[in-house]
């Protein structure tokens, strides 16, 4: 239940942006593919959406430490792209041009498969991903 909770907090955290004091908000462009993502961290939550040439995506999550990778925003959710998929989206934190970030995905809510890592960009409000640049669909198998 307190998960529950966690997930719904983290989504109003997006939803109100940065009208409640402390939230911080970061434009990341995943390189190499047309997945640009607004992050709003707010302590220890973090909520994620992306909606332009590529695909809806939006993801909620937390900032923890996780051994092996050091501490990161896991951001799970859907993508329009992929119905009937969970994509879960690991980025070091705290973000930084050049930052390590990795894409697992679940059809069934029991396996948990890795489809691509890479580093990520943060870039200013406004960017727009490169035309032709792939897309999570082209990540994931399906």
């Amino acid at each position: 239940m307190k998960r529950a909770w966690a997930f719904a907090a983290a989504a109003i955290l997006f939803s109100a942006g940065s009208a409640i004091a402390g939230t911080t908000k970061t434009q990341i462009s995943l390189d190499g593919t047309c997945v640009v993502a607004n992050v709003a961290v707010k302590k220890v939550l973090a909520a994620a959406n992306e909606n332009d040439q590529c695909a809806t995506l939006l993801a909620v999550g937390f900032i923890s430490k996780v051994k092996g990778f050091g501490t990161v925003a896991e951001l799970g959710g859907a993508t329009s792209e992929l119905p009937g998929y969970v994509a879960t989206i690991v980025l070091q934190y705290p973000f930084a041009t050049g930052g390590a970030w990795s894409l697992y995905y679940t059809t069934d809510g029991v396996k948990v498969n890795f489809a691509y890592s890479g580093t990520y960009t943060v870039v200013g409000a406004g960017y727009h991903a490169p035309k032709g640049a792939v897309s999570l669909k082209d990540l994931i198998p399906h």
